[in-house]
C-alpha cells in the first residue's frame, strides 16, 4: 500500500519497452501483485533465493533496479551477484549508508528527495560518491488526477489526511490541533484513511469523535480523488518526516493546499514551501499548526489559490513520463560504461 510499491508499480508501467524488457521480482508478494504482473514480462515472487537466482539467470538480466532502506543486506545484494547481475542500481529510500564492502558492487545510488539525497551526504562523510547518487522524484500519474471532474466547494471547512494504518506514518500534532479547530470553526470536519487505533482512542479522549469521518483505505485512483474531492484543506504530519511523501504529491496533483510541518526525514518541507502551495510549521508548536489550518479554512480563496500552485507544481516536479525518461537514461548510461572497451 505504501509510496514505494506505487512508485514500483509506475516505473515498471512506464519504462520503455522498445528500449527495455522489463520484470518484476520480490521475496514476498503485496496488494499491488496483480497490477505489477499485469505491466512486467515476467514476475518472480519467492523467498527461496536459489530460486530467485536462476530466475535472473535464465532471463540474462543486465541490470537489477532494487529498493530498499539503504542499511546493509548482504543475502539480497549476493544474490543479484551470484545470478551475474552485472549493474545494480539502488533506490536508497531512507538514506541508511551500508558501510560494507556491498556497497561497492551498486554502481548508482537514487534518492527520493534533494533532502534524503542531504542526509546521506552527511552519513557517508568522506565515503561519500557524488558520481554515484542521483535525486529522482517519486512520480505521480497526473492523468488520474487531471482526467477526474474535481468540483471540490472551497467554502466547506473539510480537512483531512490519508496514510497506512500504521502509527509511524502519523504525527500526534494530525489530532492535537482537533480541540483547536473545533473551538474556532463551527461544523469544522476532519476526514481521514488509515486512522492508528492508539490516535483514534486519542480522538475520542479530547471529545473530537464527532468531527471525524473515517474512509476505507483505497488502491483505486478513483475513490482516492473521490475522497480527497471531499476535502478543502491537506493537513500531513509524520512522525519520521518523509522520505518523499507520495500522498502530500497526491494532494497536490489533486489542488489541495497542504499543512505539514519541519524535522525528521524532511522532504515535506521540500514538497510543501510555506506560504505558496501551503504553511510548513514547527511540528512542536500545535497552536500554531492549527493556526494555519483554521486561517485556510476561513479562506475559500487562498485554498484555491495555494491549491492551483501545488497542482503546477506536482506537473512539473512528478511527471511519471518525465521522471521514468531520467531512470532510462540512468539505466543507459551504466550498461554503456559496462559495455565500453577499456
Amino acid at each position: 500500500m505504501g509510496g514505494t510499491e506505487k512508485t514500483a508499480q509506475i516505473f515498471i508501467k512506464y519504462l520503455d519497452r522498445d528500449r527495455f524488457n522489463v520484470y518484476a521480482a520480490g521475496w514476498r508478494g503485496g496488494p499491488r501483485a496483480d497490477a505489477i504482473r499485469d505491466s512486467a514480462a515476467g514476475m518472480f515472487i519467492s523467498e527461496d533465493v536459489r530460486a530467485m537466482k536462476e530466475w535472473i539467470r535464465a532471463r540474462q538480466i543486465d541490470i537489477v533496479h532494487f529498493h530498499r532502506m539503504g542499511l546493509p543486506d548482504h543475502p539480497l545484494i549476493a544474490t543479484f551477484t551470484e545470478a551475474g547481475v552485472p549493474i545494480l542500481i539502488e533506490h536508497n529510500i531512507f538514506a541508511h549508508v551500508d558501510d560494507t564492502a556491498d556497497r561497492d558492487r551498486i554502481q548508482k545510488h537514487i534518492f527520493v528527495s534533494k533532502a534524503q539525497l542531504e542526509i546521506y551526504r552527511q552519513r557517508a562523510g568522506a565515503s561519500f560518491d557524488a558520481s554515484k547518487c542521483s535525486c529522482i522524484y517519486n512520480p505521480v500519474e497526473m492523468e488520474a488526477f487531471d482526467g477526474y471532474a474535481f468540483d471540490r466547494d472551497f467554502s466547506r471547512p473539510t480537512f483531512g489526511r490519508y496514510s497506512r494504518n500504521d502509527p509511524t506514518k502519523w504525527h500526534p500534532i494530525n489530532v492535537q490541533i482537533l480541540p483547536f479547530v473545533k473551538q474556532a470553526i463551527a461544523g469544522a470536519r476532519f476526514h481521514v484513511i488509515g486512522l492508528p487505533d492508539s490516535y483514534r482512542d486519542a480522538i475520542s479522549a479530547m471529545g473530537c469523535a464527532d468531527m471525524v469521518a473515517e474512509f476505507p483505505n483505497t488502491m483505486s485512483d478513483r475513490k482516492l480523488c473521490d475522497f480527497l474531492n471531499g476535502i478543502t484543506v491537506f493537513t500531513h504530519g509524520s512522525a519520521i518526516g518523509e522520505s518523499f511523501g507520495i500522498s502530500i504529491a497526491e494532494a497536490m496533483a489533486s489542488g489541495l493546499p497542504v499543512v505539514t510541518h519541519t524535522g525528521g526525514d524532511g522532504a515535506q518541507a521540500e514538497l510543501v514551501t510555506d506560504e505558496y502551495n501551503g504553511f510548513v510549521v514547527d511540528p512542536q508548536r500545535v497552536r500554531a499548526y492549527a493556526a494555519r489550518v483554521n486561517h485556510l479554512l476561513r479562506t475559500p480563496d487562498l485554498k484555491r489559490q495555494m491549491g492551483e500552485r501545488g497542482r503546477q507544481r506536482a506537473r512539473e516536479w512528478f511527471n511519471p513520463t518525465a521522471i521514468v525518461h531520467q531512470l532510462e537514461d540512468l539505466f543507459t548510461s551504466c550498461h554503456q560504461q559496462l559495455s565500453a572497451p577499456a
